[in-house]
């Protein structure tokens, strides 16, 4: 009887398999051995597995795990207990996980002859986080908990070390068929945000990036809103996918409805910013706001804004007495003007 020892690597995860016995066309383990490893800046987390059952097709490849979440063991006992409780997997309610895919390099693997092989493996894990997003077609954010809370800290090695296993996580649930989104900074100087960007994209095969603002100076309070807008929308010039929006509050005290109100505006206006960098497709509406806006035909441009309301407002409290004119130049105003001279060849493009 044969003994193939296989090892299949797949992101941060090892199997390896001792396949003593032989069914039919294919060869069962009874004590596979499965390995995670993960490095944080406060400690490395390493766990084996030995009680898995495991079955290899040698003419096809494939191959399957059938794995008890509760036979992992940690270095350290509360390591394990987190991993069990029911606050991550549950292991109580989902004892076993199952793993199925393909030995894709099945030609470097003699299975007539005992020895030892290493594999590519590409699959798909479920467990019960992978069930749980399935079912309900949820995303994963993947926390930023180390990120920087001053520009001066921007991308530390606490910062990126973090953002390196975030992309190899985001990469994983991906490939598990789970819908899996990065999150990013909140305190980025405005030099650096392309490059922070564009190492997420990078290193997490572009999986959609969320980024909080990010705030591109620290003496803003008061006005963050503001500063969160101008990193918003070079965040999403340079490819973010999402940004969060930040309150005039921020930093100094609990927002208010209007807070949130004010910031949710100025969050929209960076976005449409951004957007209309990134997509020059999109700049049509700000062209016919322009046009509206030079023609003085006011109920029109209100179709075009982003806040139409605030505008009507501004323009009802304070209208110029000319009301042809947009501010305070009366008969001096240029679109006034220039109205006068071109208004015919205007007229005739419409």
């Amino acid at each position: 009887m044969k003994k193939l020892t296989i090892f299949l690597s797949s992101a941060a995860l090892l199997f390896s398999i001792a396949a003593s016995s032989q069914s039919s066309d294919k060869y069962i383990s009874s004590k596979s051995h499965i390995k995670f490893f993960s490095t944080t800046p406060v400690e490395d987390i390493e766990a084996n597995n030995y009680a898995s059952v495991s079955t290899i097709n040698p003419k096809t490849g494939d191959v399957v795990f059938s794995v008890p979440m509760q036979s992992f063991e940690f270095e350290k006992a509360m390591m394990q207990k987190h991993f069990n409780n029911e606050h991550f997997l549950e292991t109580n309610i989902y004892p076993k996980s199952k793993l199925k895919g393909k030995i894709t390099n099945l030609d470097e693997i003699d299975f007539s002859k005992e020895g030892k092989y290493s594999a590519n493996f590409e699959g798909e894990i479920t467990i019960k986080i992978n069930d749980l997003m399935k079912k309900y077609d949820a995303v994963l954010s993947l926390g930023n908990g180390i990120r920087a809370g001053a520009i001066h800290d921007s991308h530390d090695r606490a910062q990126m070390a973090e953002m390196i296993i975030n992309c190899e996580l985001a990469e994983i649930g991906r490939a598990a068929g789970c819908q899996m989104m990065v999150e990013g900074p909140g305190h980025v100087p405005l030099d650096e945000i392309e490059g922070n960007i564009m190492l997420e994209k990078r290193m997490s095969g572009n999986a959609p990036y969320y980024v909080l603002g990010p705030i591109p100076c620290d003496t803003g309070a008061g006005y963050d809103h503001i500063s969160a807008a101008i990193g918003a929308a070079s965040s999403a010039r340079f490819g973010a996918d999402l940004v969060c929006y930040i309150t005039p509050a921020e930093h100094l005290a609990l927002p208010d409805v209007n807070d949130v109100r004010e910031g949710v505006r100025a969050t929209r206006l960076a976005a449409r910013i951004g957007d209309i960098s990134k997509y020059p497709d999109r700049r049509e509406n700000e062209r016919q706001a322009a046009m509206a806006r030079r023609d003085m035909r006011w109920d029109d441009l209100e179709r075009y804004l982003l806040f139409p309301k605030v505008a009507r407002q501004i323009r009802e409290e304070r209208a110029p007495k000319q009301k042809e004119t947009c501010t305070m130049c009366g008969d001096f105003c240029a679109m006034k003007k220039g109205m006068e001279i071109f208004e015919q060849d205007i007229t005739d493009k419409r």
